[in-house]
């Protein structure tokens, strides 16, 4: 085993710091976690010790040896994924076994140590099952033996656990803390849950945008947390933050709370020093340390009882102070506890009173409703910015879980009543639980630049709130340190001047959204499948632009996208500079959205109408229509239905796909769930973001299943597609790579005739004497190729054993298969 060092190490993407100047030493044998909230840069930390990410400065040792330039497979780690990431087509064994199979180990060896490994992790029986014959927890644990298999220097882990159901975390957290124990091995372990960072550790470093803000043992942190951002993440329920008037008496700090005596301590000097700069002070105390009082008790905070949670052998009471703030208090009792009275409730007893340094800022705590969320689905918290503010900070806390996401956003002063044109700063799309706007610099999916004084407006998104409610805590903090105003980045205009077919994603994801993947990530996914274009439609911003912007070249054109998102339709935009008005409530404000759009030379495309989340607005005067979003089985029928209904009804919308591919942190394989699934292709005069979107308008090109799919190519008179003719109508198709298949004509009354394609290369014809109806366009559907897409399909996406997406059986055998999909050539029938 061997030490792990981080010597000042930062980690940038663009202006963006990941990780910004972090120093410190995991021991030989200890097991470190690495703990914070998403985005705090702790997956980051551990890429850059396994050699996938390289530091932007500082220095990393393993050992005596500095390897922040060395290759992964030269430092002797070990990895466990989040997502195990088992080849399915091997049993365990040769999963288990495969380190020591690149490392050249003859097969007796290899599969030897696969059993004995196999054998200490109790799954030494389960040798020759395939992956999907196995449980969750035996994946796990076979992912964990793959690490074991070859010694390793330092083992590292993803949040190994996140994807196993509450149970068999409990039993996988108890086998690790034992295979710890017993190995002595050095372990650098990642999570977001501080109930597995507290069993797991002998040492917790508590990352926060970017930066270890606490390094100490599990119990130091619990009992002495050096911030209250460590107090509040830390602990369930967290510690109670309980704002507090402190004062001075016979050298004494005495803390009240609304003119009530809550408790007198010791004065120290930094508290007395604090107090003089005018300071506030914060009073944090364990719900555990609480105990439930009367009306004559002192040394109490007053309020009314407003939750009672029967936990088993606890309670956990929860009261309203009189400034609207909730405390929470931990009850060992079998007695019944009566809520909606007055009552004077807990004091905290002498463990409990601990001085928790207290960020400038201000903790605000709302109970959101179903009733707020019918009313308006996005909730407004205002905050007065005073003058000389260059930075803000904002923290939500909310019981996430299935039925309870809350997005997160802000807009400046220039805010107004929907359609506001400008004042956003920035949306989370529930991917973020914090985030800052500066001066200078921004999170991802926010803007920085000038800070108005006046009435800011924190926005939350209330995309899921249970029956019962939900408790909403927001921190707003405000810091006036000089700081630069830097300018939005500036906007390139590549071309790449050469006529002919390009192929290109029309819709995806980095981290600015809902996304794991930073930009850079998504631009290597974009060059690997062969991109000639890329639209970015991260939901509800354009601040993703910063970071593609000054990247858009002759090999990878960037085309401007935002992705317009309600709980029940989505939307793109293209080719808008300006940020569009996401908050649509009525049917009809999706005219307003229309006209916007157009009034700035934009185009608007209507998204994946089909389920789950189909367009339930008013049909705006769109250009195209998403008819292809993910693999072709994601219930795409539905939205080529949709359209073909469209198009019979004379509207002249064209046709794109987009992959909606979310992508992960790490560079994923090419495969039928990527990048570019289904690609859009478009014949340019020339490669440039004007092109493009003038194709896309017009409809000169097809949908195909991805960047190696059949080539579609139709003629009518001599005309391309998105052209208007008369008839009688000559049609011509160009096919490429779809042998075997069938080529389908169609018109607005649906199928005119089918044509086998025999040819790789194929051109078939068609000769209409009496025309077509409105319109004529074409498809291939899968013949000899179904099987092949079906099987590809079910391999990656039965992950669980499971088709996804509600699908059933019925469907894939039942639904043809389309492979591309042409735009129409419309007919004109006067």
């Amino acid at each position: 085993m061997a030490s792990v060092e981080f010597q000042n190490v930062t980690k940038s993407f663009g202006s963006f710091n990941a990780v910004s100047d972090i120093s410190f030493k995991v021991d030989d044998g200890e097991f470190i976690c690495l703990l914070g909230p998403s985005g705090c840069g702790k997956t980051t930390s551990l890429r850059m010790i396994a050699g996938l990410e390289t530091p932007s400065s500082g220095t990393i040792r393993i050992g005596d040896d500095d390897v922040t330039a060395l290759h992964p497979r030269d430092r002797r780690i070990s990895m466990v994924f989040q997502d195990y990431a088992l080849y399915p087509h091997m049993n365990l064994a040769d999963n288990i076994a495969y380190p020591l199979k690149v490392r050249g180990e003859p097969v007796e060896k290899r599969h030897q140590r696969a059993r004995e490994v196999a054998d200490v992790l109790k799954i030494g029986d389960l040798l020759q099952r395939l992956p999907s014959q196995i449980s969750g927890g035996q994946q796990q644990r076979t992912s964990l033996a793959r690490a074991l298999v070859y010694p390793s220097r330092v083992y590292l882990f993803d949040e190994p656990l996140s994807n196993l159901d509450a149970k068999l975390r409990l039993e996988a957290r108890g086998f690790l803390n034992h295979l710890q124990r017993d190995m002595g091995i050095t372990a650098v372990y990642v999570t977001h849950d501080q109930a597995e960072a507290m069993a797991l550790a002998t040492r917790i470093a508590v990352m926060d945008r970017g930066r270890i803000v606490q390094f100490a043992r599990p119990i130091e942190i619990y009992r002495r947390p050096a911030t209250t951002f460590v107090a509040n993440f830390v602990g369930n329920p967290p510690m109670n933050m309980i704002p507090v008037e402190g004062t001075i008496e016979a050298e004494r700090l005495v803390l009240r709370s609304h003119g009530t005596l809550v408790r007198d301590v010791p004065l120290s000097q930094g508290i007395k020093a604090a107090l003089g700069k005018g300071a506030a002070l914060t009073l944090g105390v364990r719900p555990e340390h609480l105990r439930m009082g009367t009306l004559e008790d002192v040394n109490t905070v007053s309020g009314k009882l407003f939750a009672n949670e029967n936990m088993g052998p606890e309670k956990l009471v929860t009261f309203e102070r009189q400034d609207g703030g909730r405390v929470t208090a931990r009850i060992f009792t079998d007695e019944p506890v009566e809520t909606g009275r007055e009552t004077n409730t807990g004091r905290p007893g002498d463990a409990a009173v601990r001085r928790v340094p207290t960020e400038a800022g201000e903790a605000i705590s709302v109970h959101i409703t179903s009733a707020d969320q019918a009313r308006d689905p996005y909730y407004y918290i205002p905050v007065t910015v005073p003058a000389g503010t260059t930075r803000i900070d904002v923290t939500l806390a909310y019981p996430q879980a299935e039925d309870c996401v809350i997005d997160l956003g802000m807009f400046d002063p220039r805010m107004t009543p929907f359609p506001s044109e400008e004042g956003f700063r920035g949306w989370s799309g529930g991917a973020r639980d914090r985030f800052f706007v500066a001066t200078d610099d921004a999170t991802p999916g926010y803007v920085h630049g000038p800070m108005p004084e006046g009435e800011w407006n924190v926005i939350l998104g209330l995309y899921k709130v249970p029956p019962q409610g939900a408790e909403v805590s927001l921190t707003v903090a405000l810091d006036g340190s000089e700081r630069v105003t830097s300018p939005p980045p500036r906007r390139t205009f590549p071309v790449r001047r050469q006529a002919g077919w390009y192929k290109g994603d029309l819709h995806c994801h980095t981290f600015h959204s809902d996304a794991r993947g930073a930009p850079e990530v998504l631009h290597a996914a974009a060059r690997q499948a062969g991109l000639d274009f890329l639209a970015v439609a991260d939901h509800n911003t354009i601040t993703q632009r910063r970071y593609f912007h000054p990247a858009s070249s002759p090999d990878l054109v960037f085309v401007r996208a935002m992705e317009i998102t309600t709980a029940v339709g989505h939307a793109n935009v293209y080719g808008v500079d300006d940020w569009v008005d996401f908050r649509m409530t009525r049917p009809s404000d999706a005219h307003v959205i229309e006209q916007i759009v157009h009034r700035k030379g934009g185009l608007l495309s209507v998204n994946h109408d089909k389920p789950t989340i189909p367009w339930d607005y008013e049909l705006p005067r769109i250009d195209c229509q998403e008819v292809w979003q993910s693999t072709w089985m994601a219930w795409n029928w539905v939205s080529l239905e949709r359209w073909q209904e469209r198009l019979a009804q004379g509207l002249r919308i064209s046709a794109i796909g987009g992959s909606d591919f979310h992508q992960p942190e790490e560079l994923q394989p090419e495969g039928p769930l990527a990048l570019a699934r289904p690609t859009t292709v478009l014949w340019l005069d020339e490669l440039s973001e004007d092109a493009v979107l003038a194709a896309m308008k017009a409809g000169r090109g097809y949908v195909t299943e991805g960047p190696e799919g059949p080539h579609l190519e139709i003629i009518v008179n001599g005309q391309p597609m998105g052209a208007t003719v008369t008839g009688p109508l000559d049609c011509e198709a160009i096919v490429h790579g779809a042998r075997g298949d069938q080529l389908v004509w169609i018109d607005a009354n649906g199928t005119i005739t089918t044509q086998d394609i025999d040819s790789d290369d194929w051109h078939g014809e068609l000769a209409l004497l009496d025309g077509a109806v409105t319109f004529i366009r074409a498809e291939i559907i899968a013949g000899a190729s179904r099987e092949r897409l079906l099987e590809a399909f079910r391999a990656a996406a039965m992950e669980h054993g499971e088709l996804p997406w509600q699908l059933q059986d019925a469907h894939l055998s039942d639904e043809p298969v389309r492979r591309a999909v042409s735009n129409p050539i419309y007919i004109d029938q006067d």
